[in-house]
C-alpha cells in the first residue's frame, strides 16, 4: 500500500495546489512561497485563452515567472482572489490583505514577458 501511495505522490501534477473549474484556475497556499511560485507557474502555462488565474490574497508567491506567448482571441487574466474587496481605481497600502504577494529570490525580474505574451 505504502508503494502505490508513492507512485501517487510522484505523479502527481506540479499544479495540484492550483484547482482548475471551468474556465478558473485558483492557486492556493501550499505553505511555501517556492512550492506556491512553481504551482503558478504550471497554472500560467497550462491555461487557455480566456481563462483566468485567481491568487489567493496574503500569500506569497515566489519565483521567476514567463508568460507564454499568447495565442488567441481572450487574454489569460491573473487576479487575486479577493478582487471584489479591492477598489475598482488606485489601490493604496491599505488593499495589501486582499492582493497576493509575487516575489524573487534572486535579482531577476519576478515577470518577464515573451515577445508576444500580451496583445
Amino acid at each position: 500500500m505504502m508503494r502505490l501511495l508513492s507512485l501517487l505522490l510522484v505523479a502527481w501534477p506540479s499544479w495540484a495546489a492550483c484547482s482548475h473549474v471551468g474556465a478558473v484556475w485558483t492557486c492556493a497556499d501550499e505553505g511555501s512561497p517556492t512550492t506556491n511560485g512553481t504551482s503558478f507557474q504550471a497554472a500560467i502555462n497550462a491555461a487557455v485563452t480566456g481563462e483566468t488565474i485567481k491568487l489567493t490574497a496574503g500569500v506569497e508567491f515566489r519565483g521567476n515567472f514567463t508568460l507564454p506567448n499568447f495565442t488567441g482571441s481572450t487574454p489569460i487574466l491573473i487576479q487575486s482572489l479577493s478582487l471584489a474587496s479591492l477598489p475598482s481605481g488606485r489601490v493604496s497600502p491599505s488593499d495589501i490583505a486582499n492582493m497576493p504577494k509575487l516575489t524573487t529570490a534572486n535579482g531577476s525580474a519576478v515577470i518577464t514577458l515573451l515577445a508576444d505574451s500580451h496583445d
